[in-house]
């Protein structure tokens, strides 16, 4: 499951980035300040199982197959590690990040 509109409250309040909604159901952190999103969820004991690259034109959202992150496999202690180190990687190709938790 993704984050639902309780933890995006106080992650936007917490880290200052930008929440891209789309629809009811979508919502995507901002690669600028995805790092600092993880950190968050680290720290309140969210795992991250899962990360999803996007790329918007201000008219839609396009998922990008190159950005496509399954970290369920992982113990949930080194999941955030993890997600760092593969947004490090994408933070010139995707513009929005949308966060899967475990067990949320």
């Amino acid at each position: 499951m993704g984050l639902d509109e309780t933890v995006l409250q106080h992650l936007m309040r917490e880290t200052g980035g930008l929440v891209l909604r789309s629809g009811s159901t979508a919502s995507y952190v901002g690669i600028g300040r995805a790092q600092d999103a993880v950190g968050w969820l680290e720290a309140q004991g969210f795992a991250i199982s899962g990360m999803e690259g996007f790329l918007s034109d201000g008219r839609s959202v396009r998922p990008l197959e190159a950005c496509i992150a399954d970290l369920s496999g992982l113990d949930p202690s080194s999941s955030a590690r993890a997600a760092r180190q593969i947004l490090e990687e994408w933070s010139e190709t995707a513009d929005w990040i949308d966060f899967t938790l475990a067990g949320a």
